[in-house]
């Protein structure tokens, strides 16, 4: 049995609509992205407990050693910020996992350690307006 498909003009219009549609999703998901100020920070969790708070603006390492911090594996754990960007630069996870998270530098991200218990979120400032 062989069946003799056509385009017709409603496939193209249909596809034309699908085209838009995708273009519009992205672009609205672009610019719902919250933007930097730059009063924004690193929060490092451990067990869910703050730790540290490191500054985007500033570059700076933070060591987590297991004689402080019992859950680690290995010995130490660094967490690092170059230019407004988070990562954890060493670890020894299985597999090397947490170190292959890569790089988070907007709000509200966050990159989960979880064979290290490790969390590391980026918050910032928030202003609210009250009007009495």
């Amino acid at each position: 049995m062989r069946f003799n498909l056509k385009s017709s003009i409603h496939d193209y219009i249909i596809s034309f609509i699908s085209v838009v549609v995708v273009i519009l999703l992205i672009l609205v998901s672009y610019l719902m992205v919250p933007k930097s100020n730059g009063d924004d920070y690193a929060i490092v969790r451990y067990n869910n407990e703050i730790v540290k708070r490191m500054p985007l603006s500033v570059d700076d390492d933070f060591v987590m050693y297991k004689t402080q911090y019992p859950d680690l594996y290995g010995d130490e754990l660094i967490v690092s910020v170059r230019n407004q960007k988070v990562f954890i630069s060493k670890e020894e996870s299985p597999l090397n996992y947490c170190s292959y998270l890569g790089e988070i530098n907007q709000k509200g991200s966050s990159l989960i350690c979880a064979p290290n218990c490790v969390t590391v979120t980026i918050e910032g400032h928030t202003e609210v307006d009250i009007i009495l």
